[in-house]
């Protein structure tokens, strides 16, 4: 039976801030064995809410606390196999500059990847055309954002980039489609579920031929 591990983050926030008065958890991820790591921005009764990333042994206790002061807001996290957290930044927050950002496992900044364009979001709903997709995927890092139907990924070890409108797969009425979460294969093609007009399927896009029907 696999042990479940408790991350009380809220009591951890509480033990060190006593202004502390509500949290809102953005992302978890999970390194076993390694550590647990949780985006997370909390308000707090005096002062401008806080952005951290919390690191948690398999315990649930807390290890280290990494503020996000002169850092953008975390929308997703993700570990990698050597123990490094890759982060997609919340592009509403207006301090970020950068999509990407790498962080080692002592919660240090090693790089910031691919510079932010005006037009990208990471807004998700119907009314943006679906939900935003990150992950690791055969060493690259990547994310799909619905606003403008982009895919954005970075070579982890040479830290290229690949940036490919990918628009949106033809079902029904294109204006009431919706996209749901994305995997992004070895090979480079984005699967998705999408959903429209009473159809529901899930569809493939490559750069070589666009979107079709799984």
């Amino acid at each position: 039976m696999n042990k479940s591990a408790v991350c009380r983050v809220a009591n951890a926030i509480r033990a060190t801030d006593p202004t502390f008065s509500g949290v809102s958890i953005y992302d978890v991820s999970a390194l076993k064995p390694g550590f647990i790591e949780v985006a997370a921005v909390y308000a707090r009764t005096t002062g401008s809410p806080l952005a951290l990333l919390w690191f948690f042994d398999w315990s649930g206790a807390l290890t280290r606390k990494v503020v996000l002061d002169k850092l953008p807001q975390i929308e997703s996290l993700e570990i990698d196999d050597a123990g490094d957290v890759w982060a997609l930044n919340d592009l509403g927050d207006r301090g970020a500059k950068c999509l990407f950002t790498e962080f080692d496992p002592d919660g240090s900044v090693v790089r910031k990847l691919v510079k932010t364009r005006r037009r990208w979001s990471t807004d998700e709903s119907a009314s943006k055309g679906g939900q935003v997709s990150f992950g690791l995927t055969a060493g690259r890092v990547w994310t799909w954002l619905p606003s403008t139907r982009t895919l954005v990924s970075v070579n982890e070890s040479k830290g290229k980039s690949m940036i490919r409108r990918t628009g949106l797969p033809s079902v029904g009425n294109n204006a009431r489609i919706y996209l749901g979460k994305a995997e992004l294969q070895a090979d480079g093609r984005l699967v998705m579920e999408v959903l429209g007009d009473g159809d529901k399927g899930h569809f493939v896009w490559s750069a070589a031929t666009g979107w079709k029907r799984d």
